[in-house]
């Protein structure tokens, strides 16, 4: 290690680090902190606060750890990026490649705040696995050991884990491959991580949720976690683990769940809108934004919102306010037209169709209008359509009454009716291309 130039020797603490945050590369950083004693710390400081590891870079980053344990301090952002793949020319001893086995690495970053866990959790058969069964309970098993760390969290003056506000979980390999072990994954396996008492964002993305069964939780407290965002990308949930999930926040602000299972036909997806707006009544004091996303039938009647005092912006598909049938009779229509079904606290309604085959569902816009008028919707600000196929003349320019387009209508009662572009592919990007999870199958009719 050689010397530090006497100009650097001047410097004030602050201006060295700046400097360093100007470095172009992580491994530029790292040969700072390898040649150069002075810059060692702030060198190792910033390179190790936000750490990124794909395949097999687990072992070298727990062998840097191990070496010099100030190392793990620094953690404050940690992406554990494994991935499948496809072309490894000897794949017994390229696998197994598991996100668990960083586990008893991660309780030791005391200071990190943000963890996002993308996979992976496969392994190749191997002579000793049960012919019929295959591979299948050793993932099991070591899937396991996401619920102890996360229930390590939650003892007494524990440090594990202890600065965590942010977390992504997405427990298998998102990419397509002709296995049946990488399908979906259960969210069983870390389910513990609902009990983090100073946890504020979670997210959890193509997960199958049955319930909550580990011990842990029948000695849980209601609404004593310090979740304020909990997104559900892709999953497939049953109603009463929605519950049971919505128990744990003392003040949940912001729910999101978005997208069918895109791997299987799932099991659970809300098809019964009433229970999932139920469940969620668990939080109707608290939130704020609410998104859902249901499978459109026939026969579902209207959500009622109104419970929802606080809220102030909802997501959904126009027809869920309305429901499928009040337009059938003049009797329902009627109803529906002088029934408001949101609370007055809402500022922002966000309309969003996940099949748009035969034109936008402009249907529910003349109720909204109707409900302004009724003085319902005392705060209502912004009405908007979002869009993947069609121009916003569609919407905006769309005949109401009067000769009035609905623009028009709705700027003559103090509300903004606006068009949103959103992007033609139906699938959200995690992280890079093939860490993506559609919204919806082309050809489900859903």
């Amino acid at each position: 290690m050689s010397k530090t130039p006497s100009q650097l020797d001047h410097l004030p603490q602050e201006i060295i680090t700046a400097i360093l945050e100007n470095v172009s590369s992580p491994s530029s950083l790292a040969n700072v902190a390898r040649v150069c004693r002075r810059l060692q710390s702030p060198a190792e400081t910033l390179l190790y606060r936000s750490v990124d590891l794909r395949n097999h870079d687990g072992e070298s980053f727990t062998y840097a750890v191990n070496r010099k344990a100030s190392r793990a301090r620094h953690v404050q952002d940690l992406t554990i990026h494994y991935h499948y793949e496809s072309d490894i020319p000897n794949e017994q001893d390229y696998y197994p490649v598991l996100g668990e086995s960083m586990v008893p690495t991660i309780a030791r970053l005391a200071n990190l705040r943000r963890l996002v866990v993308k996979g992976l959790d496969y392994d190749v058969d191997r002579d000793y696995d049960d012919g019929d069964i295959g591979r299948a309970p050793r993932l099991a098993a070591w899937s396991e050991a996401w619920n102890s760390l996360f229930e390590q969290s939650t003892q007494n003056m524990s440090t594990v884990l202890s600065s965590l506000t942010t977390c992504e979980l997405i427990l298998n390999d998102l990419t397509p491959v002709d296995d049946i072990y990488a399908q979906d994954w259960h969210f069983s396996a870390c389910q513990t991580i609902l009990l983090h008492r100073r946890l504020q964002n979670l997210t959890i993305v193509a997960a199958l949720i049955t319930g909550l069964s580990k011990p842990a939780f029948a000695q849980a407290r209601p609404r004593s976690t310090a979740l304020e965002t909990l997104t559900l990308l892709c999953c497939d949930i049953h109603p009463n683990a929605l519950r049971q999930m919505l128990k744990l926040p003392a003040s949940l602000k912001t729910l999101t769940l978005r997208g069918a299972p895109w791997t299987t036909r799932p099991d659970h997806f809300p098809t019964n809108r009433a229970a999932i707006v139920d469940a969620i009544k668990a939080q109707a004091d608290s939130l704020h934004s609410l998104e859902l996303d249901f499978y459109l039938s026939t026969e579902d009647p209207a959500l009622d919102f109104r419970d929802f005092k606080h809220l102030q912006q909802l997501t959904i598909h126009p027809a869920v306010l309305r429901g499928e049938k009040s337009l059938d009779t003049p009797e329902g229509k009627a109803h529906i037209l002088k029934t408001c079904h949101l609370p007055p606290s809402i500022r922002h309604l966000q309309f969003r169709e996940h099949q748009e085959k035969y034109g936008l569902d402009l249907n529910t816009l003349p109720i909204i209008h109707s409900w302004i008028t009724l003085k319902e919707l005392p705060n209502l600000e912004k009405i908007t359509v979002q869009s993947a196929q069609w121009r916003s003349d569609t919407v905006l320019d769309a005949p109401f009454t009067e000769g009035r387009s609905f623009q028009e209508a709705f700027q003559d009662t103090g509300v903004e009716l606006e068009f949103e572009t959103v992007p033609e592919s139906e699938h959200v990007v995690v992280d890079c291309w093939c860490c993506s999870c559609y919204w919806r199958f082309r050809e489900w009719q859903i």
